[in-house]
Order: structure tokens, then sequence, then C-alpha cells
């Protein structure tokens, strides 16, 4: 089973993090994973009761926060070797079988994918709209592609890929938002396939087009 690293992103996420880092550590992985938070301008209690987690805990500050800045300076200091990392948001809760969805397309011989996203409340109008939204995005942007044997999009968050593209194509980015769209050109100019990892009737890699 390929190895993991979890990376979360967390820029004065002290209402959330904790309960994420919580949630992403009861994964029922089989292979090695490790929850990676990056703590970007935490404040003490957070980080003290994040130090009691068995996770990794990476602080950092910038002048100007960033999440390919955050993301860049962590890999740079992670020592150990792994297979995958998979990108989260400091308020995404995965299902409990998200790592094992997306080691098996990684096994596949697919080297980026991107999970289906939900809306966690649905009890305001505009949360609901936003959650319709997200639906349809999903579809059109993800599963749609994939349906025509073509890339699917990269929404920021939910993403998995091999370690070491990640890592390559993340220290040619430093874009102040949006980095997820700059990565997904990258990744297709490198002629590499966006996996929707929520459409599995496909089975084997293909080539971007």
């Amino acid at each position: 089973m390929p190895s993991i690293a979890v990376l979360i992103p967390a820029y004065k996420e002290d209402a959330v993090i904790i309960h994420v880092a919580e949630e992403a550590l009861t994964q029922n992985y089989k292979g090695n994973f490790e929850v990676f938070i990056i703590a970007d301008s935490l404040q003490a209690i957070t980080l003290k009761k994040l130090d009691q987690l068995p996770i990794n805990l990476i602080e950092v500050r910038f002048e100007k926060s960033t999440k390919a800045k955050a993301l860049n300076l962590t890999m740079s200091k992670i020592k150990s070797q792994f297979d995958m990392a998979v990108v989260l948001d400091a308020d995404n809760i995965m299902e409990n079988d998200v790592l094992a969805i997306m080691a098996n397309h990684y096994q596949k011989g697919f080297m980026a994918m991107q999970g289906h996203r939900c809306a966690k409340n649905k009890d305001t109008r505009f949360a609901f709209i936003d959650a319709i939204s997200e639906e349809v995005n999903n579809h059109i942007y993800s599963k749609g592609p994939s349906v025509l044997k073509l890339s699917s999009r990269l929404a920021g968050s939910g993403m998995a890929f091999d370690y070491q593209l990640f890592k390559k194509l993340m220290k040619t980015i430093d874009a102040v938002g949006g980095f997820d769209k700059e990565l997904e050109l990258k990744i297709i100019k490198e002629g590499t396939t966006i996996r929707d990892a929520n459409w599995r009737n496909l089975s084997h890699p293909r080539k971007a087009t």
C-alpha cells in the first residue's frame, strides 16, 4: 500500500482545525499515512492542543501567507519518503475510506486525483445554493471530462498526487490565490491525466488531451 502524507494548511483556522485533525486520524487505511497540520498564525492554545495529537505539527509564518507557500515550506521540511500527498482545506472532513480510494487509483497508475467535495451544511438558502453549485461543478468539471476520457479539474482541496510530482510542480508555484488552477495546467502539460476519484468505472490512466 502506498504511504500517504495528508497535508492540511491552516491559516487562522483555530475554530475548526483540531476537529479536522482528529477526524483525519480516523481513516480506515491499511497502509502507512501521516497527518501534517501546517499551522500558520494559530493561537497558542490551539497549538498546544494539536501538539497532544499523534500528528506532525509544522509551524509556518509569512509576511504574506498563501497556501502554496505553506505547502512548499512544509514539504521542504518533511524528511520521510512518501508515495502520495493528499491536500485538504482546514475545514475538510474526509469519509473514512477516502485514503483507501485514492490509493487504489494510484496503484492503477493515476498520478493526480480530485475527490468528490460535498457541502457540509444545507440549513440555509445560501448554503443550499452553494451545495447545488458544488454538485454541478462535480458533474460538469469532474465526471463530465472523465466520461469523455479527458482530464478532470482540480478544486483546491480533496486532491491527491504522486508525492514527487506534486513536490516538483509546487516548487514552481507561488500564486497568491487559485494555486490549484496553475497546478492543474502544469499537470496537464506534463501529459498526466487528473483522475476524477469519484468516477470508479474508469480503470486505467489515460494521457491528458
